[in-house]
């Protein structure tokens, strides 16, 4: 029975076909396991996935308070490769420590919030109404100090204007 020849396959501009590889050529086969059998590592691990980050408010204040401090060209630069972070993080930071909200650079956790109860909102409402109503009487108060301090200085004005006259 005559040996059927096995088209083999031609490399057509340094590459093979698709499917094709060396060891159809006849070398010997460098998978996984034979990888394995004999000892070898193996450099295609899976690798698992890079966690997200999370910097805590204080060093975030900290990078903030040393980015301010920077002076010379290409010390900031130097910050963040030293730290590890990118120029637009840096940029959020700085807003919110601007804008007075450093509570704001604590980590929020991400997801659905706690919802308020009824009797919550109604008394944020109460205490904000309450607020207001002593600014208003703060107000008032000075007012009234305002007016009892010129009806002593119009009487007296009006002694003043009544005793030359005499």
């Amino acid at each position: 029975m005559p040996k059927s020849k096995q088209p083999t396959q031609q490399k057509r501009d340094g590459f093979l076909p698709l499917g094709g590889s060396k060891e159809s050529e006849g070398e010997a086969g460098t998978n996984a396991t034979d990888a394995q059998r004999r000892g070898e590592k193996n450099d295609e691990q899976v690798k698992p996935p890079k966690t997200r980050r999370r910097f805590s408010a204080a060093f975030k204040a900290k990078v903030v308070a040393q980015a301010e401090r920077c002076t010379q060209l290409g010390e900031i630069g130097a910050l963040l490769r030293r730290e590890g972070l990118f120029a637009s993080q840096l940029a959020n930071w700085r807003k919110l420590a601007d804008k007075g909200k450093m509570d704001a650079l604590n980590d929020n956790k991400r997801g659905t919030k706690k919802r308020k109860d009824i009797k919550d909102l109604e008394i944020e409402k109460l205490k904000a109404e309450n607020l207001k109503l002593a600014r208003k009487l703060n107000q008032a108060e000075i007012i009234i100090d305002l007016q009892k301090k010129m009806a002593k200085l119009m009487e007296a004005q009006e002694e003043m204007n009544t005793g030359e006259g005499l």
